[in-house]
């Protein structure tokens, strides 16, 4: 099923503004099943259904969220920790 705007969580849809928002936002991200390579843009995510390869949001969402992956990447990467940057943070919350 294509996810589209109106059924995208609200969370998702707030800008990122500091690392507590962008850590609340990725925990939703994957809590939602969402998740994927940030070096990938988002337009582009798909999965298979019924053999065919299908987009898994509306173009529309895959550009909000690239939006919200670009204001990940625009805070320092100093503030992510341990985890070093957006996409360790992810990969840390998916192993649990």
């Amino acid at each position: 099923m294509k996810i589209t705007y109106d059924k995208l969580p609200d969370g998702l849809k707030k800008p990122i503004t500091n690392v507590q928002e962008a850590k609340k936002w990725i925990d939703l991200l994957v809590a939602s099943n969402m998740s994927w390579h940030f070096e990938d843009s988002a337009i582009d995510i798909g999965h298979s259904e019924d053999g065919k390869w299908v987009n898994s949001w509306s173009t529309t969402v895959g550009r909000l969220l690239n939006k919200r992956r670009d204001e990940l990447y625009s805070l320092p990467f100093s503030v992510w920790g341990k985890d070093g940057c957006p996409i360790g943070y992810m990969l840390t919350k998916e192993k649990h």
